[in-house]
This record gives structure tokens, sequence and C-alpha cells, in this order.
């Protein structure tokens, strides 16, 4: 369509040109021999011509703009590539974008099993420590009562220094039912030092304040009632009570320990002794904090 109207306004434009040519002569002709045609009409043909020959022109000046050059076509083909080539390589840079994150979230849930799996080896060596450890305190414990029961069994006519105590710490200590056994896990006395060693199980209450109380109380007891036993030196009294670490893991532990010499149990006025002042009297004390009065 443009190649026509190429050629129409070409032609145009030609005979334009042909048609002022030939009217200027014309109007030269009349001009000096007063023959042909009239000069107003000549004087319209050729400036319709002109006129013509403008508009023939412009047209082609426009339709020469708006025709696409080869050169023109070829840059607006390069231009259409880059912007494909372009457009191409930012889905690929998209597409390489997204494998590297599938990447990375696999190797972070790699990582996140195996450290889960190390965890759960961890804990699992650490129940079987627990569960060694408790099962050698067990067996330690056992021992213990064997042992006392092999020492010296109370009995009423026993009268010995550990057959005595024995049964006087037991009267004090004892909670509910519990046997001599459960009560007293360990008895020791030492002919030479005079030293009376008792392991006994603490009583359990409401609180650690209640608790911690009825330690002090028995512990007391315990002083003032042995210490009528003009043959003991010294009392060492130790006891334990169930404790849950961290790990949820209960065991008993020696929650408190004290010790008291013969000379201070003999300054010590029983009968109006409060037993709140044990710690401020006794030669030697170790304590769990939540059990301090």
């Amino acid at each position: 369509m443009g190649f026509i109207f190429v050629v129409f306004f070409t032609m145009l434009a030609i005979l334009s040109i042909i048609s002022i040519l030939t009217f200027s002569t014309l109007l030269i002709v009349k001009a000096i021999s007063k023959k042909g045609p009239s000069i107003k009409l000549s004087a319209i043909v050729s400036g319709s011509s002109v006129f013509l020959l403008i508009v023939s022109v412009i047209a082609l000046f426009i339709i020469v703009i708006n025709t696409p050059s080869p050169e023109r076509g070829k840059q607006e083909t390069a231009a259409v590539n880059v912007e494909e080539e372009k457009k191409a390589e930012q889905e690929l840079n998209k597409k390489e974008k997204e494998e590297k994150e599938k990447q990375d979230k696999a190797k972070d849930k790699e990582e996140e099993k195996k450290a889960g799996e190390e965890k759960a080896e961890e804990e699992r060596l650490k129940k079987e420590k627990e569960d060694m450890k408790q099962a050698s305190e067990k067996e330690d414990k056992q021992n213990e009562k064997i042992n006392i029961k092999e020492q010296s069994p109370p009995s009423k006519k026993d009268e010995s220094v550990i057959g005595k105590s024995h049964k006087t710490v037991y009267e004090i200590f004892k909670f509910g039912n519990d046997s001599i056994d459960e009560t007293i896990t360990n008895i020791e006395f030492d002919d030479n030092e005079k030293a009376l060693s008792v392991t006994v199980k603490g009583k359990d209450g409401w609180s650690d304040k209640s608790i911690g109380e009825g330690f002090y109380e028995d512990s007391t007891t315990a002083y003032r009632e042995l210490s009528k036993d003009k043959r003991i030196n010294e009392v060492w009294i130790t006891i334990t009570f169930p404790m849950q670490d961290k790990y949820g893991n209960v065991s008993d532990e020696e929650v408190m320990g004290t010790w008291m010499s013969r000379e201070t149990m003999d300054k010590i006025n029983w009968k109006s002794f409060n037993y709140e002042k044990l710690l401020d009297v006794v030669d030697g004390k170790r304590i769990y904090p939540q059990f301090v009065q």
C-alpha cells in the first residue's frame, strides 16, 4: 500500500511540474505574442499545479519518513532480539535462583535431620548413663542395707552403740509404715574416734519450707537423744531426699549434713533449745539452699 501511494504522489508531482512549466511557457508566449490561452486561465492552472506539487512533495515526505528503512528494520529487529535475549536471560536467572533455593532448602532440611539424629543419639547416651548411674546407686544402697543387717540388727536386748542408736534414730526419722531399712540407709560407729555416722531418708512435706523444718526438727531430736549415750563423742547425721535434675531424672541426694561434737552437745540446754537454731550451733554443716530455714 505504501508503494502505491509513493507512485501516485510521484506521478502527481511530475504532472504538476509539467503543468507548471507548460502554462508558465504559455503565459510568456501570451505576453509576447498576445496569442494563446488567457492569462487568468493560465494563472489558475499554474497555481493549481503548484498547490498539487506542494501537496505531492509533502505526502512523499511523510511516506518516506514513515516507511521503515532496511537499516531501521534491522535496528528494530536487533532491539527485539536484545529484548528477547534479556527476557530469556532473566527467565534463566530466575530458574537458577529457584533451583538454588530448592537446593538450599534441601540442604537445610538434611542438616536439621542430621542435627535431630545427633541430639537423639546424645539423649539416648545420656539416658543410658543415667540408667547406669541409678542402677549403680541402687546396688550400692542394697549393699548398704546388707551391711546394716550384718553389722547389728536392732533389738531390745542389743545395748551396743550401733544397736541402741539404730533404734533411737529409726523412731525419730521413720515415716508412716517405712521399715527400718528404708528409713536408715547406713549407720557406723568408729570405736577409736567414738564417732557415730548415720544416713537417713528425710520425710516428705507440703513445701520446701515444711520439708526443711522437718529436717531441722528431726536432726535436733536425734542429737538430743544420742547425746545421752556418753559412749559417743561426736555425731554425724546425713539426710537424703529425692531430687529431680533439669532432665527430669529423680534420685536420692544428700540434701543436708551436720555434725556435732560432745563438747557442743553438752553445752546445749535441750529442754529450751529451739530447733530452728540448729545450724547456728552445729560444728559442721552442708545443706541444699531450698531447705535452709
